[in-house]
């Protein structure tokens, strides 16, 4: 349920919360698994034939998906999802 901000509604504060908490969590959470997949791919040379790093990867684009879903964001949608095609390919490769 999306609220609309109706002015007779009682639940208005609290009408978009849960959607704002699961956003804001699978933000962050997207970003920091990105920043540490990413992180380690650039600093560790054994990390790019490890099929972990890209699994945490996957991971990271799903948050991102759950983040576009929440916020109705069809790009970021479409874009994370490609990116947990592309790292559940490297993954696979790699087992």
């Amino acid at each position: 349920m999306h609220c609309t901000g109706c002015p007779s509604c009682t639940l208005r504060a609290e009408c978009g919360n849960s959607g704002r908490y699961v956003e804001r969590v699978a933000k962050w959470g997207g970003s920091a698994l990105s920043f540490l997949g990413s992180l380690l791919l650039a600093t560790t040379k054994g990390a790019g034939s490890s099929p972990f790093v890209f699994l945490l990867l996957v991971v990271a684009s799903g948050a991102w998906t759950v983040a576009g879903v929440v916020m109705r964001d069809r790009a970021l949608v479409a874009s994370s999802l490609l990116g947990v095609a592309f790292n559940l390919s490297a993954t696979l490769i790699r087992l």
